[in-house]
C-alpha cells in the first residue's frame, strides 16, 4: 500500500472494514479526477474494451447450445 493511500485511510475516522469499499471508491475517484485528460482517455478506453470483451463473453455463454463434453458435464 503506497504512503499517500496509508495517509488517505489515517484521515478517516471511524473506518472499519465494512467501510473499507466505500472509502476505497472515494480515494480511487478522487486520483482519477487528479488525471490528466489523456489519461482519463486511455483509462477510458481500457474500460470499455473490457466491458466489450465480457459482453463477448456472456453473449456467447448465453447462446451457444450446452456442451456435451463429459469433462464440461462435471464442472
Amino acid at each position: 500500500m503506497s504512503d499517500q493511500l496509508k495517509l488517505s485511510y489515517d484521515s478517516v475516522s471511524g473506518y472499519t472494514k465494512k467501510s473499507g469499499a466505500n472509502l476505497r471508491a472515494q480515494i480511487a475517484k478522487e486520483w482519477f479526477e487528479k488525471l490528466d485528460d489523456e489519461m482519463k482517455a486511455d483509462w477510458a478506453d481500457l474500460a470499455k474494451e473490457e466491458h466489450d470483451e465480457a459482453m463477448a463473453q456472456f453473449k456467447h455463454a448465453t447462446t451457444s447450445p450446452p456442451s456435451t463434453e463429459p469433462a464440461d458435464r462435471q464442472k
